[in-house]
């Protein structure tokens, strides 16, 4: 229970009480033993790393090691950074001390050589190795390791230099040239320079792990394609026809039948040419083979023998044709495979001549050398060198790093058996934690840790545990332990949960857990739960905070009030703080983001690269208008118009300039400041541009009346470090080289890490939970496990024999790959239970954990919430629950006012006076958009004449108005815009059921409300879409060609121009047909029969514009009024139309 009184109850309790350490003779083991290689199994919060420092001092103290003898890895730099810095404190402590004159002297060398003793990370050690052995390594006498963006940058220059073996050679008729077919089949099957790109990096990011010997060697030879397709096609064609001559009506066996034959023939004729590309592209676009199996009995009637019989002919030799395919394409994605695996041992062979290796090469070269067949004179002296390998975060190293630290002592590599006695006593100490394994991406591997720890006994070590946690009060670890022992405990992960022994006893009437929202899940989209997790969250601060509860200083481990930076809210991705964020800006407590930033998506990063483009490129005239629109130049397309018109210049600034002597003309401004820049090219570094730029354009001033300044500006100093640090790598790079590296950085979402923020600079934390590893907080917020673990796309795997498998797109997979995935999938779902009990093990005095969370069938993976909150129904573990209903905004909270409109006032009528309010605010204006507030009511020609100064009226795809209804309209507008109805065909021919139409439409709904904010009105949405998709009107244009969308621009007569957009277009016979949407959600027929009238002249300057747009003819227009009844169609033919157009064309359009 959260503590009631304002007051802290202080006077009892003066600090936390400790409990007895059970495992304290493990620990002295550890620090007395040092002749004896051990393995530690170190629980969360256990001072496992003070365990590693401690048996560092006894090393240097009474086994009188050097600290240059003693090889210290851990995993990270930022943990190789604090390892450094605590056995520097601890020996800086004891020479402070009292010591005798052996000890004094051994700690003064230890501090004289500490910063060149090889205490880092494992890369920081294998460049050591490969430094002492460049020329057993057959590297050049001096190393340079590439950092993140030599690297980028040396893996584009080697893969643009092997475009042209991919793509100049075409395929020989004898099939000699391996490489050319593959890139013709690759080609067939939608494979794009992109994801081969995609390909080779991982490859190249695993090289340690490939072999020179072709992959295409182990399969099957090709099959001759066509050859051995002809005949099966022929008979699957005849079979087909024959089957479908016996059906007597439509069913589901008629309707496969008429796919299979319309397949067989389309099939039949690059056959029968011997067009190989033609098959292949026919062959990818092939139908599902069926997975109904014949049900074994022999039908009693003659004719349905025969049917079933065909059917199972039929599918027979369909699938035999697949087959066919599947072995070709088989084939050449091992071949194709194989080329990059050639290009890639390649590089690698570049790379180690020149001495510019990567963090990558590092490991493999050493790895190499150490197996190699110089490894015994290289083995012998490191030995000699080195004599002690204490290895923290063990359950973080991958397989590559382990076999490197396993023959460095003369053991095998881990999967392997140890021989016993191999391994000097005492050489080696491992420490690890297999439950905070969470680096699967960076290549950890837990299998390695278990292998290795079952070797133990065979090397003569001993396997230790630390379970005693110093962090935790005694609630939180119960209750880790309660739930996680059940979440972890799993075969698969190929270890028991050891359970956590607490120290720190309870604070009493405090609550060490809490459950915070509805126990529950929650049907509704992913954006309104987590902005009503966010609430909720804020709204327990504030309780935290009004009630002053108490937590324990890190410093003294004293009892004191609770304040601002005690409180730390941790999510396993970084999506999860954008509600969270909006919610902490509106209330008044400061934060801090702490985790990895993404730039180069971001809208500043973007603007600039846009700019840039048009500079570097000013016949890209669609890059050079979005520069001319973007905010470092804001020219509206009204100014562009009439720069276009009234000077007859083009916007490509270098073949047509623009003019010299013009007044104050924004456009001359932009397009002349681009070309100057042009200009400056060949006298400025890609930096020195963009820091102009972003000078010149005020980017910095602007970025104050941003909402969020602060990180504006951040992200134009790390655009600007990034840019700064590419010139240093590539001196001599231009700045199309430049762009190409950002778009890919861009494409891929590069993130930059920040540090972790200051833990007493008075602000709440926002951190993922990779970021707060080895970190540790008095609150702690576990949030954004509100949706299912998702797979991570994954690009290369590994058979168990070690060969690559490729996964280049959905067509080209290489065998096994899925199989593979499947394992990799349970080992990502057994990583990501292991990343909740990170989190939760972050917190010393109170953990709360958000229940909020979306439901979700149970055939796929549980959120982490239910994983949570099912564990603790199942187990009875006691928690204390806090559901936060009827919550108040952050916004209420301060006392700021907030826009809404009483839903009162929301009925027919009333959104009918609205509209036409809005039609008399938004007239008189230049440049005309032909939308409802624009062209329904009163004449147009009326409103044009009176006033032309006026600002261009915002478009009704604005999402941001405070009236429900309008939001409704622009969401349903939106959801129609990106839905494809072809598929409405199906249900127009009853081919689609009721169900399977909402599971059509609803990814478009879910894409237009989660888009736009307006997740809580997804059903109204639905539901007139759905109407949308219903009516006969929409059906018909379904199975006809049609556009969505389309955009037309007319020149009136002496009054502007006329722009907009027509909802649907399609063709029918000989002339066009328009579709116009109206939300109508509550409307009756009497209002809708007024509004018809009223958009006459609506509809009649759609028509016209039209017509002189595409010079076809539109037969009519149709309203289809989109209510909560149903679709409502009124058309409206041309004759109507002909005597309603309210405005004049100019003779000659200008906007073709």
């Amino acid at each position: 229970m959260m503590m009631s009184d304002s007051e802290p109850n202080l006077s009892s309790i003066t600090h936390s009480g400790q409990l007895p350490i059970k495992d304290q003779g493990a620990r002295e083991k550890i620090a007395q033993q040092l002749k004896k290689t051990m393995f530690v199994e170190a629980g969360a919060g256990s001072g496992k790393t003070s365990s590693l420092v401690e048996r560092v001092k006894n090393l240097l103290l009474i086994e009188g090691v050097s600290i240059s003898e003693i090889v210290a890895i851990t995993f990270t730099d930022k943990s190789a950074k604090e390892l450094l810095e605590r056995i520097t404190f601890e020996l800086a402590e004891l020479e402070r001390g009292e010591l005798d004159e052996t000890s004094s002297m051994r700690v003064k060398q230890a501090l004289s050589e500490i910063e060149q003793a090889p205490i880092g990370t494992i890369h920081s050690f294998a460049r050591r190795i490969l430094s002492s052995f460049t020329f057993e390594a057959g590297l050049t006498p001096e190393i340079e390791v590439l950092d993140e963006i030599e690297n980028e940058i040396e893996f584009e220059t080697r893969f643009q230099a092997f475009l042209p073996k991919l793509l100049e050679t075409a395929p020989d008729p004898g099939g000699e040239n391996s490489l050319a077919w593959a890139m013709l089949v690759a080609h067939s099957q939608g494979a794009t320079l992109k994801v081969l790109k995609k390909a080779a990096k991982a490859l190249d990011s695993a090289w340690p792990l490939l072999t020179k010997t072709p992959i295409s060697d182990s399969v099957a030879p090709t099959p001759q394609l066509i050859s051995e397709i002809s005949a099966k096609n022929r008979d699957l064609l005849e079979r087909s026809k024959e089957l479908a001559g016996l059906f007597e009506s439509e069913t589901r066996a008629a309707r496969r039948c008429s796919k299979l034959i319309a397949f067989a023939e389309r099939l039949a004729d690059p056959l029968s040419s011997n067009n190989l590309f033609s098959v292949l592209d026919i062959l990818k676009e092939a139908p599902k083979p069926s997975e109904r199996k014949p049900s074994g009995k022999t039908p009693a009637k003659a004719l349905q023998a025969r049917i079933a019989n065909l059917i199972e002919l039929s599918e027979d030799l369909y699938r035999g044709i697949l087959d066919v395919k599947t072995r070709y394409i088989q084939y050449w994605i091992s071949a194709l495979t194989d080329a990059l695996v050639e290009f890639v041992l390649e590089g690698v062979e570049d790379r180690r001549k020149q001495g510019r290796l990567s963090y990558v090469d590092l490991l493999g070269m050493a790895r190499e050398l150490l197996l190699g067949a110089d490894s015994e004179v290289v083995l012998e002296q490191l030995s000699q060198q080195y004599s002690h390998y204490l290895i923290d975060e063990f359950q973080d190293t991958d397989p590559l790093q382990i076999d490197l630290i396993l023959s460095l002592v003369g053991a095998t590599s881990a999967l392997g058996a140890g021989s016993e006695g191999t391994v000097k006593a005492g050489s080696l100490f491992f420490v690890g934690d297999p439950k905070q394994s969470i680096y699967r991406f960076r290549g950890a591997d837990l299998r390695q840790f278990n292998a290795v720890r079952s070797q133990m006994e065979p090397l003569g070590g001993d396997l230790v545990e630390l379970t005693t946690n110093f962090r935790s009060r005694i609630g939180i670890v119960n209750f880790v332990n309660s739930v996680f022992e059940r979440l972890l405990d799993r075969s698969t992960q190929g270890y028991s949960f050891k359970a956590l022994t607490p120290h720190v006893d309870e604070q009493p009437e405090q609550d060490s857990v809490i459950m915070l929202g509805p126990p529950e899940a929650i049907p509704n989209l992913i954006g309104p739960i987590r902005d009503q997790e966010a609430k909720a969250i804020v709204s327990q601060i504030d309780e935290m905070i009004k009630n002053r509860i108490v937590v324990r200083d890190r410093f003294t481990n004293e009892l004191r009030e609770i304040s601002e930076s005690d409180i730390a809210i941790l999510s396993p991705q970084r999506t999860g703080f954008d509600s969270i964020i909006k919610e902490l800006d509106s209330s008044p407590y400061e934060y801090a983001i702490g985790s990895i930033i993404s730039v180069y998506k971001s809208q500043e990063i973007n603007d600039v690269l846009i700019t840039l483009g048009a500079i570097d490129d000013p016949g890209n005239e669609i890059c050079v208008l979005a520069a001319l629109r973007s905010p470092f130049f804001g020219c509206s397309d009204k100014e562009i118009y009439y720069y276009i018109k009234d000077f007859g210049r083009r916007i490509n600034f270098e073949l047509d300039p623009p003019p010299i002597e013009v007044g104050n003309n924004s456009v001359v401004a932009a397009l002349s400041y681009l070309r100057q820049k042009r200009y400056s090219l060949g006298s400025s570094t890609v930096y020195e541009l963009i820091e102009a730029i972003i000078s010149e354009r005020l980017c910095f001033e602007i970025a104050q009346f941003d909402k969020k300044p602060q990180q504006s500006r951040s992200r134009y100093r790390l655009l600007l470090e990034e840019a700064r640090l590419w010139g240093q790598k590539a001196p001599r790079g231009t700045l199309s080289q430049y762009l190409k590296w950002s778009h890919s950085r861009q494409e891929a979402d590069k993130a930059i890490e920040e540090l972790p923020p200051p833990q007493d600079a008075g602000q709440i934390k926002l951190m993922t939970i990779h970021s707060s590893k080895g970190l540790e907080f008095p609150v702690v917020f576990l949030v954004g496990i509100t949706s299912s673990n998702s797979a991570r796309s994954q690009t290369l795997g590994f058979s168990d024999s070690g060969e690559p498998l490729l996964k280049i797109n959905s067509a080209l997979i290489s065998q096994g790959f899925d199989e593979w995935k499947v394992g990799d999938r349970e080992a990502q779902d057994a990583e990501f239970r292991r990343l909740l009990y990170v989190g939760c093990t972050r917190a010393r005095d109170l953990l709360i954990i958000s229940t909020y969370r979306k439901f979700v069938k149970e055939s796929t993976s549980p959120c982490g919430a239910d994983l949570i909150m099912n564990t603790i129904i199942e187990g009875s573990i006691p928690v204390a629950k806090v559901v936060s209903e009827n919550l108040t905004s952050s916004a209420r909270r301060r006392n700021i006012p907030t826009e809404s409109v009483p839903y009162e006032l929301q009925d027919a009528e009333a959104n009918y006076r609205l509209a036409q309010e809005a039609i008399i605010s938004a007239s008189k204006s230049q440049v005309i958009t032909a939308t409802d507030d624009n062209l329904a009511d009163s004449p147009l020609s009326n409103r044009i004449d009176n006033t032309k100064e006026q600002e261009i009226p915002t478009s009704s795809r604005d999402f941001k108005s405070n009236n429900e209804s309008v939001i409704i309209g622009n969401a349903v507008h939106f959801a129609l815009s990106v839905l494809d109805i072809t598929s409405l065909g199906d249900y127009r021919r009853d081919e689609l059921s009721e169900d399977s139409l909402v599971e059509l439409v609803r990814p478009a709904v879910l894409e237009s409300c989660h888009k736009n904010g307006t997740e809580e009105l997804i059903d109204r949405v639905m539901t007139l879409v759905l109407a949308a998709c219903g009516s006969e009107i929409l059906k018909k244009a379904a199975v006809s060609r049609h556009w969505k969308e389309m955009y037309f621009c007319s020149e009136l007569k002496g009054q502007g121009i006329l722009e907009g957009y027509v909802d649907l277009l399609f063709e029918d016979s000989d002339s066009l047909h328009v579709v116009d949407y109206k939300t109508a959600e509550f409307a009756t027929d009497w209002l809708i029969d007024k509004r018809v009238s009223e958009y006459l002249s609506q509809a009649a300057t759609y028509k016209e514009a039209i017509e002189r747009v595409s010079n076809r003819s539109v037969g009519s227009v149709t309203l289809l009024f989109l209510t909560n009844r149903g679709a409502q169609v009124r058309t409206i033919d041309s004759a109507q139309l002909a005597s309603s157009l309210p405005i004049q064309f100019a003779p000659e359009n200008l906007c073709d």
